[in-house]
């Protein structure tokens, strides 16, 4: 609902994880708006990729009109739940502790 995520197998052997956010005028006109929905990709991006993206992938986040709106928990549920239909979940949370 909040969002939309590409993702595309790195072209390095290393298990990195990069990413990438997009958030066209079609999606809102306002700047203001545009950048406001970036930092959110962002900051779901920073915590749920470090902790359930595979690494080697390359992901671009797309910004929806939901995205400004969405709660932030349901955002990232949103990406846990894109992350788990791509077969790209993975739980590094239980590696970190």
């Amino acid at each position: 609902h909040g969002l939309v995520i590409q993702a595309k197998a790195a072209q390095s052997d290393l298990p990195t994880i990069r990413v990438g956010y997009t958030v066209t005028k079609k999606i809102d006109k306002s700047s203001v708006n545009r950048n406001r929905m970036k930092r959110r990709l962002r900051a779901i991006a920073a915590e749920t990729l470090a902790r359930h993206g595979k690494g080697g992938f390359d992901y671009i986040l797309v910004g929806r009109p939901l995205t400004l709106t969405r709660d932030y928990d349901e955002l990232r549920r949103d990406l846990v739940w894109c992350l788990k239909k791509m077969n790209l979940y993975t739980d590094n949370a239980e590696e970190q502790a």
